[in-house]
């Protein structure tokens, strides 16, 4: 038999913060625009009708998005047309997809104008560019690192010339993308991207959606005011703790029932913290696929102005969003491995006051700043 004791718990990392929209660093922007790959998003909305929904947020929904998947070899991205048209007019994204990051060569493209790719030692030692080690993978993975928008990258410099050479003719390697891009005025329209990959079998996908409603959902009741992720154990508390409320938040995206558990059930005993009341409907609306910060962003605006004009009064509004379990960067240029789970997520409780609340869950090989 193993002995369990040799398996340790992995080292996750729940981050939680209170603030205010209003705050004039804008810590919610950043929160949104430098989590680059976003593959998730929902909405939790309490005490209003589906319908409602549907119509106030008609024109922020991550439906109305297309993205592109394709596959394309490395160079493609260095050449001068595709950087003077994506990259240094509006934001491209792009993220290899069916690689495995802990194991395999992965690439992105940052909105910033970086290639950056994640590659084995085997690999990287045979490209012959320069790069750094991995913080979790100690001589085993290199991070690898191009500017695309720097003064010195065009046709006929030393640098261009080198990783030309590198990626098309010494080691021309190719992956399957997922890929995206908004013009210099945040618009989404990927024609002109299907058009200049032509030649790749660029194809065109929409995110998924799936809405509905739950029915008598009994819900926590909580202060926005809370400053710390603590459990409150005490019965004659006014408010449920942060930290009950973001399981519970868990439960309801798991669709477990939790509005009456029992200790000898076999699925689940976790039930609704206290105080909690009964919502007569919530919905609960969730969005897959490749989705920009920009539209994660039109969405928070949109459900804080909800919150303010919905005669139905929501007590809160809850924002979730996931990355992409095997991107190399979560947030910024920080490095992401998947190890064990590969989480890189973040949840926000807006609440009508303009205070929010905001979650980070990252996982064990994830460089928090």
């Amino acid at each position: 038999m193993a002995d369990v004791k040799q398996f340790k718990t992995p080292k996750r990392r729940l981050v939680f913060e209170k603030n205010s929209l209003e705050d004039t660093k804008q810590r919610h922007k950043k929160q949104i625009t430098e989590h680059y790959f976003n593959h998730s998003v929902s909405l939790v909305i309490p005490g209003c009708a589906i319908g409602t929904v549907k119509h106030y947020f008609r024109e922020h929904l991550p439906s109305l998005d297309e993205f592109c998947v394709a596959v394309l070899p490395l160079h493609v991205f260095i050449e001068k047309e595709f950087i003077e048209k994506f990259i240094r007019q509006g934001n491209f994204y792009a993220l290899s997809r069916k690689t495995k990051l802990d194991t395999e060569n992965c690439v992105a493209v940052l909105p910033t104008g970086i290639l950056l790719l994640s590659l084995d030692k085997d690999t990287y030692e045979e490209l012959g560019l320069v790069g750094k080690q991995s913080i979790f993978q100690n001589k085993l993975r290199f991070i690898v690192e191009i500017d695309l928008k720097s003064p010195s990258f065009h046709p006929g410099k030393n640098l261009y010339e080198r990783v030309r050479w590198c990626l098309k003719e010494h080691l021309d390697l190719e992956f399957e993308f997922v890929f995206t891009w908004t013009d210099t005025d945040n618009k989404l329209d990927i024609k002109d991207i299907q058009s200049h990959f032509r030649l790749y079998k660029c194809c065109p996908f929409k995110n998924k959606e799936d809405i509905r409603s739950l029915s008598n959902a009994r819900i926590p009741v909580v202060n926005s005011q809370e400053t710390q992720l603590t459990d409150k154990d005490n019965d004659n508390i006014s408010c449920a703790g942060a930290s009950g409320f973001y399981e519970w938040l868990g439960s309801i995206h798991c669709d477990i029932e939790c509005s009456s558990g029992s200790p000898d059930s076999y699925v689940s005993t976790f039930t609704c913290p206290n105080p909690s009341t009964v919502s007569k409907e919530m919905v609960k609306c969730q969005w897959t696929g490749f989705i920009t910060p920009q539209r994660i962003l039109n969405l928070l605006e949109a459900s804080r102005s909800f919150l303010q004009c919905s005669p139905e009064k929501p007590p809160w509004i809850a924002l979730n969003v996931w990355g992409f379990a095997d991107t190399p960067v979560s947030w910024l240029k920080n490095e992401h491995g998947f190890h064990y789970e590969g989480d890189n997520m973040y949840t926000m409780i807006i609440f009508p006051s303009d205070i929010y609340w905001c979650y980070m869950a990252l996982g064990s090989n994830d460089v928090c700043s």
